[in-house]
Parts: structure tokens; sequence; C-alpha cells
């Protein structure tokens, strides 16, 4: 039983004084705050270290997205490449672009667009995700997506597929 602490001993049939049942009730409503704190800072450290995962795994998606951008910027430049060279071979013919020519044929026209593809990943990347990065992309009045790229000699577009 505890001891009353105001009268200095217990009476007994009387039990604790106001005073000291009041101080009692403080101490168990502080244990349980104290307790109640402490489960809301696990909780605030468990949903840090989700926040902090999901963080990680962003950028780790970042990354990747840049890879096949690199990729993909690799397999466009190609085809501007191949453009650049029959335009400059073929000085006096007109409308050379990727695609059909007829002084030559690339890769990248209407009737035969560039596939780009997404490799298998961990990360639910999309083609969507990766050509908001490509520079050039834009909407084609063919109905199909396509890259622009500037040129000299006059724009290089290229279909994608």
């Amino acid at each position: 039983m505890p001891k009353c602490t105001e009268r200095g001993k217990d009476i007994p049939g009387k039990g604790l004084c106001l005073k000291c049942k009041n101080k009692q009730k403080e101490a168990q409503i502080k244990q349980k705050m104290d307790a109640g704190e402490a489960q809301r800072q696990d909780e605030m450290r468990e949903m840090a270290e989700k926040v902090k995962r999901r963080q990680d795994r962003e950028k780790e998606k970042q990354k990747e997205i840049l890879k096949i951008k690199t990729i993909w910027n690799g397999q466009i430049n190609v085809i501007v490449t191949q453009v650049r060279q029959l335009r400059s071979q073929n000085q006096g013919v007109v409308g050379i672009n990727a695609g059909k020519n007829q002084c030559g044929d690339t890769q990248g026209g209407t009737d035969c667009p560039l596939e780009l593809v997404v490799p298998q990943n961990q990360y639910g990347i999309t083609k969507a995700d990766v050509l908001q990065h490509i520079s050039g992309f834009e909407s084609s009045d063919s109905g199909l997506t396509k890259i622009r790229r500037q040129d000299g000699s006059g724009d290089i577009f290229i279909h994608l597929g």
C-alpha cells in the first residue's frame, strides 16, 4: 500500500489523501504519455525509413532511365548521321529525311519507324518515362511520335514505332 507523503504516514481505512491521489494519477498519465510518445517516435522512424527507401528506389529508377536514354540517343544519332551523309552526298536532291528517299533509305521514316524498346527492368519504366528526356521529342501528323533534330540543311525527323 502506498504511503501518503502529505501526512507522513498511512491512516488505516483512509488510504491516500487527495493530493497524493492526484500525484499518483499524474504519474500514471505521464507514464502513458511517455509510452505513447515512444510509440509515435517508432512510427515516425518507420515512416522515415519507408520514405528513404522510396527515394532511393526513385533515384535508381532515374539512373536506369538515363541509361536507356543514352542507348536510344545512340540509335537516333545513327539515323541522324545517315541522313546528314545522304544530304551531303546528294545536295541537289530536295526532301531527304529519315525513311525512304530517292537517293537512299534509312530507318525512322513514317513507313519504317525506329522501334525503341524499353529493356526489362525492376522499376516499371515505360517508353513515356524515357521519351520525355529525349531532346526533340514531339507528336507527329502521321499519328506516330517523332524526334526532331536540328540540322543546317533542315530539320531531321525520325518517326518512332
